[in-house]
């Protein structure tokens, strides 16, 4: 067997293994790509999570020189302010039907403004693959 075809073998298993088990709150965070979050590194959102873990304040300095802190951190959902007007929330919602081989969406929930606030929710696979809003997964 060539070496390519041993590589595409391992893809298409570990492709296929994603997602056997329920994914938690904080790794699907960990895997958010730096597009959702432009003020945090990767090493941030680690950090985040190992404070939180640890029992304290998960506040890092973000890229723009100010403070973000994540205020809530469950096995299923977490919040974090990133900046003074811009604050996100992450949920993992229970699907009917798997989206990418999983039982699981995020809802993600980015807030903008200070005294005029305005919501945006938006879908996506564990993967971080957007949604259809026209086909929305139905929720369990």
């Amino acid at each position: 067997m060539t070496k390519s075809k041993i590589l595409i073998g391992i893809t298409l298993l570990t492709g296929s293994l994603s997602c056997h088990a329920q994914q938690s709150a904080k790794d699907v965070f960990a895997k958010m790509p730096l597009s959702f979050t432009p003020y945090l590194t990767d090493n941030d959102k680690l950090d985040m999570i190992d404070f939180v873990e640890s029992g304290l304040k998960a506040e890092v300095r973000n890229k723009l020189g100010g403070k973000s802190v994540m205020t809530q951190l469950s096995a299923d959902s977490l919040t974090v302010v990133l900046s003074e007007t811009r604050s996100m929330t992450l949920q993992l919602l229970p699907v009917s039907e798997p989206v990418d081989s999983c039982q699981q969406v995020v809802r993600l929930t980015n807030v903008h403004g200070r005294e005029i606030k305005e919501k945006k929710v938006e879908f996506f696979s564990v993967n971080w693959r957007k949604l259809d809003s026209e086909k929305n997964p139905t929720l369990k």
